[in-house]
């Protein structure tokens, strides 16, 4: 994965990718990803961020996140992965670093293409092998959206669903569910699922074509950035918005603003 783009633009929903140093598998024991979860959670509500997604994997963490402020989302992600390294490195009596780099942040066009990036996100431990079924990881968002887990919830369930254009919470879950079902069940695309998908984790957006190209706009103060057409292989067309290697430009995190 490219350095870090934690550029954040208000008013959209985003991707927000971390991992650990080197790769490295910090979040083995659940005792850590409950620890990543619960100052997760303290986030949220501290500062207000709506999330609509989420996976605790034993290496790096997925976050789908509204972005109505972008100093409250740097800040919550902060408290969240300084209190984890805290704690595992005190109890661990380790020193150095435990995250690998600033997160990397994906724009992500509501509706159909944030549907599939919450897919993406919640089949992430299926995809790796550790589980059959994403209901079975109780560190993703999966068990809340389907009205599986009823306390101490990160989702906010109403806001996504606007976001989503679904006007019924069943109707949602049962669709959901069932394309869930179908990513796993389906042997083309359980193919497809297995695969790598850099557009959720690299790109600067996802979208639709008109989309992307207004969103290249926002970005104006980018020396260079290219439009690119995706796969079309579960989902609707999406197109992506992603910079030269060597191009990237470092700004200044949101939490360390002025």
């Amino acid at each position: 994965m490219p350095r870090a783009n934690r550029y954040l633009l208000p008013g959209y929903t985003y991707h927000l990718t971390h991992r650990c140093v080197n790769k490295e598998y910090l979040l083995r024991f659940a005792k850590d990803r409950k620890n990543y979860r619960q100052w997760l959670l303290e986030g949220v509500r501290r500062y207000k961020v709506n999330l609509y997604g989420y996976c605790i994997t034993s290496n790096h963490v997925h976050i789908i996140a509204r972005v109505d402020d972008t100093e409250n989302v740097g800040r919550m992600m902060q408290l969240a992965a300084g209190q984890t390294a805290r704690n595992y490195n005190w109890r661990k009596e380790r020193t150095g670093a435990f995250w690998a780099e600033q997160y990397h942040c994906t724009l992500i066009q509501d509706g159909e293409h944030l549907r599939r990036c919450m897919s993406y996100v919640d089949l992430n431990m299926v995809r790796a092998g550790e589980i059959k079924h994403p209901k079975n990881w109780e560190w993703c968002g999966y068990q809340e959206l389907l009205g599986l887990r009823k306390r101490n919830c990160l989702l906010s369930i109403d806001r996504l669903l606007k976001a989503l254009g679904e006007p019924n919470r069943d109707e949602f879950r049962k669709t959901y569910a069932d394309k869930i079902e179908e990513l796993i069940d389906d042997e083309v695309l359980d193919q497809s699922i297995s695969r790598r998908q850099p557009e959720w984790t690299e790109a600067l957006a996802v979208g639709s074509k008109d989309f992307i190209k207004h969103i290249k706009q926002e970005y104006h103060h980018r020396f260079s950035l290219n439009t690119e057409a995706g796969r079309n292989e579960y989902g609707p067309q999406f197109w992506t918005l992603r910079e030269p290697e060597g191009s990237y430009r470092l700004f200044s995190p949101p939490e360390k603003r002025p």
